[in-house]
């Protein structure tokens, strides 16, 4: 009877045993989904705005400076800020054409020259779906340096024309 007895004790306790067990398996998932989640659930690259001033006003971008970085723009984007945009910059002033592929944003572009002056400002419509052949295009009207997209009628809300003068920090100009 009582090997019967310390037998069913024994059982109870590897129940026990098991039960512990099983609880710090799943603490330890747990953990491990939370970690991932922290560290890897965000998978939106952190973005870095320079400050440009035009006409009394600021405006907040992000800086397309590579081959890469200009091709991709701000393709996919849902939307963006008020006063933050995008400044492609280049080696050297050149004509200019842009396109909207993959842009679901409405945007308006000023296309600014080597000494910071805006050309031509340009409204450009979000992409539809059309095939690439049919997509608009939008061109400066002289060689630029820079192009600045903003959120649509942000340049003109902001009473930004062209001819004003876009200050542009050094540290971009010389890239």
């Amino acid at each position: 009877m009582q090997s019967m007895a310390k037998s069913q004790v024994q059982i109870k306790n590897w129940n026990n045993e098991m039960i512990q067990k099983k609880i710090h398996i799943q603490f330890i998932i747990l953990c491990l989904s939370c970690l991932t989640f922290c560290c890897c659930g965000n998978n939106k690259p952190e973005r870095h705005y320079y400050q440009l001033k035009i006409g009394g006003h600021s405006a907040f971008v992000e800086i397309a400076d590579s081959v890469q970085k200009r091709a991709s723009g701000l393709m996919y984007r849902e939307a963006l800020s008020e006063n933050h945009g995008m400044l492609f910059v280049y080696n050297k002033s050149q004509k200019m054409i842009f396109w909207m592929k993959n842009t679901h944003v409405p945007l308006s572009i000023a296309f600014i020259d080597e000494q910071g002056i805006i050309s031509n400002i340009v409204q450009m419509e979000p992409y539809d779906g059309r095939p690439d052949y049919r997509l608009p295009s939008y061109a400066s009207t002289k060689k630029v340096r820079f192009a600045l997209e903003m959120p649509q009628g942000w340049f003109q809300k902001k009473n930004i024309q062209a001819g004003m003068k876009v200050i542009i920090p050094l540290e971009i100009k010389k890239q």
